[in-house]
């Protein structure tokens, strides 16, 4: 009977390396793998994942994407890859957005991660003090027990051999358990990465403030955020956007704009470029007094790109004539402002007329 791996096609070369190792590690579980498992591997194995799910292979890359048990991270990171790249309807994209966002923002936030981390630091530091507990009156006994002894080695070497072992665990419980939760954070990193990436692949402007919000941890900036920001950014328009993706969003872009994306400074032109554009689509008056930091930080370097402040001045002229704009319609549509006492608007005239009725009223005499 053939192996049950050998049901499933064989990895195509244009997987990337990280994805074709998470496949590999789940395919050796053979029959045990079960049904969820199995649609995410027949998926992502089949044309790279590229094609158009049915709706059951769909759900299953949705469980997978949300499923937060520590030990089913894989199962994350390949949903994560094959929705990224899937060929999906507007409706599954749509799904798609709003829960990898969802996913990107909370993972190792949300109430079931803080039980498992709470869980293991309470249960790591319980252990920790029992030991130490233990090795500190084993070693007492130690050091009283040849007189309670009288003279036998054997009650001394009793306390002297457990409290040893007893330190040792106290001094090791504490590495195992920062060794422990090193490893369900990198788990989580590699998830909220993989994710990442699959938000660039999409170019889909609603996981923008996503994207801004995790590329406030500079790893994930430096690994996949700055590409899947430059992917994303231009799909940006001020007809669509302006005003509709959250009020962190250009105070975000801002801040990224001085960024330093690598200490060599490779591309960042092209990247302040981007951000720039995006400023320029949605950027409202919060922007105007960062970018006249910019353009002042800007002048005082020597190795400057020209383009990259010529394009700072046409978004700050850009910016202030929407300001100014806003400002004006404002003004156009402000009420007007009650009198103090209503009644004035409607009282009569209470003084005496001198003018008789007649001379009031006669018509005008043309010469």
């Amino acid at each position: 009977m053939p192996d049950s791996r050998s049901l499933i096609p064989e990895l195509p070369s244009a997987l990337p390396a990280h994805i074709e190792e998470h496949l590999s590690k789940l395919a050796k579980r053979g029959k045990r793998m079960r049904p969820r498992v199995r649609h995410i591997v027949e998926f992502c194995r089949s044309e790279g994942g590229t094609s158009r799910p049915d709706e059951e292979t769909f759900s299953a890359l949705q469980e997978g994407l949300k499923e937060g048990r520590p030990s089913r991270w894989r199962e994350a990171v390949l949903s994560a890859y094959a929705l990224g790249q899937a060929d999906l309807t507007e409706a599954q994209r749509k799904e798609t957005l709003h829960d990898m966002a969802h996913e990107l923002t909370h993972r190792g936030m949300r109430k079931a991660d803080q039980v498992i981390v709470s869980g293991v630091g309470a249960l790591g530091f319980t252990a920790m003090w029992a030991a130490g507990a233990f090795s500190f009156l084993a070693l007492i006994v130690a050091v009283v027990s040849p007189s309670l002894c009288k003279g036998s080695d054997d009650c001394s070497g009793f306390g002297l051999y457990f409290g040893s072992m007893a330190l040792i665990i106290f001094l090791l419980l504490p590495i195992a358990f920062f060794c422990l939760m090193g490893t369900f954070n990198n788990r989580t990193v590699f998830i909220r990465e993989e994710i990442g990436r699959s938000l660039g692949v999409m170019k889909r402007a609603e996981s923008v403030p996503a994207l801004l919000e995790a590329c406030h941890n500079s790893d994930f900036l430096y690994a996949v955020g700055r590409e899947a920001l430059r992917r994303t950014l231009p799909s940006l328009k001020f007809e669509t956007h302006y005003g509709t993706l959250g009020k962190e969003v250009v105070p975000d872009l801002c801040r990224l704009l001085r960024y330093p994306y690598d200490a060599e400074g490779n591309g960042s032109a092209e990247r302040q470029q981007v951000l720039l554009n995006a400023l320029a689509e949605i950027g409202d008056r919060r922007a105007i007094k960062p970018l006249e930091v910019f353009l002042k930080h800007l002048s005082k370097r020597r190795a400057v790109s020209p383009l990259v402040m010529q394009s700072t001045e046409a978004v700050l002229q850009i910016l202030r004539e929407r300001v100014a704009r806003e400002t004006e319609q404002a003004t156009l549509l402000r009420g007007s402002e009650a009198p103090v006492v209503p009644e004035t608007l409607l009282r009569s005239y209470e003084e005496k007329v001198d003018e008789p009725q007649e001379q009031l009223l006669r018509p005008t005499q043309k010469d």
